[in-house]
């Protein structure tokens, strides 16, 4: 197990390297952190600029040369935060920092070589120097295969006692289902699971909640305690929200491009981040 926080240390918004590094203390993981700097993401050439980015009249800079600064000043604000946030979590962390000019999704695809229970920690507002926004950030994820959490900027962090998921009862076992619950294990998560549906046919729910809890139980440890449920409406969406602002659970846990009971993709794309924000809860996609 590897936490890989997305680092967006360079942003405008709060930094999520604190919520990761919390993460990784609870899970007692080696955590990495990715500041990497894509060639396409980094246009040139620019003038001189400021440590906020911004551009000046001046002398230009090549775009080897803006990436060469994104690099030195990205290096200078980890050693700032780590220095801080280490001593503060008074915790060994076995942390890798990663400042690299290289693309994102072949290095997500080589992370999930390396660990495929890896799991990756982002703000709804991931480094503009790596991905256009988080929708493609979850893309890329899904491409690699990689459970991926989602944290509100500013969220302090909470170990999860108690979480919503939604199950896609008609595509049977997830892949991603043994890690998903191996992440979950060593905080006791009491994990209320359910499908959302329109139809009413009972019989067929009944069963697939059977074989899902089946799957659960085959993967889930001795410290997760869970329950079942089913939410029937037209607007699925309409009634996860009001669920989690009634029952106010620590974590949502979403499929990230599985197919829901009626056939649409609830959860991939732009409705994925219209999800985190509104919730505004970290959200584990799957």
């Amino acid at each position: 197990m590897k936490t890989i926080i997305i680092s967006n240390i360079r942003e405008e918004t709060e930094s999520i390297i604190r919520y990761g590094l919390n993460f990784g203390k609870h899970t007692e993981t080696k955590t990495d952190i990715f500041h990497l700097i894509d060639p396409k993401a980094m246009h040139g050439p620019y003038s001189s600029y400021s440590d906020s980015q911004t551009t000046t009249p001046g002398e230009k800079l090549s775009h080897e040369e803006v990436m060469k600064r994104e690099k030195e000043m990205a290096d200078n604000d980890f050693k700032k935060i780590l220095s801080r946030e280490v001593s503060r979590l008074n915790y060994p962390l076995r942390v890798n920092t990663e400042i690299e000019i290289k693309e994102m999704e072949p290095a997500l695809k080589e992370a999930q070589k390396e660990d495929p229970n890896s799991l990756l920690v982002s703000g709804t507002i991931p480094g503009s120097h790596m991905v256009r926004g988080l929708d493609e950030l979850l893309e890329m994820a899904r491409n690699a295969g990689l459970l991926t959490l989602v944290v509100p900027p500013g969220h302090e962090f909470v170990k999860p006692e108690n979480a919503v998921l939604v199950s896609d009862l008609e595509k049977g076992k997830s892949p991603n289902a043994k890690y998903l619950f191996e992440w979950l294990d060593p905080f006791n998560t009491l994990i209320f699971t359910c499908s959302l549906i329109q139809d009413e046919n009972q019989a067929d729910i009944e069963q697939n909640t059977y074989e899902w809890m089946e799957d659960i139980k085959s993967y889930s440890g001795s410290g997760l305690d869970y329950n079942t449920g089913v939410m029937k409406g037209d607007d699925q969406v309409g009634i996860l929200l009001d669920h989690v602002r009634k029952n106010n659970p620590d974590l949502v846990i979403l499929p990230s491009d599985k197919k829901s009971v009626t056939g649409d993709y609830l959860f991939s794309g732009e409705l994925a981040r219209q999800m985190v924000e509104t919730f505004d809860k970290p959200v584990l996609f799957y």
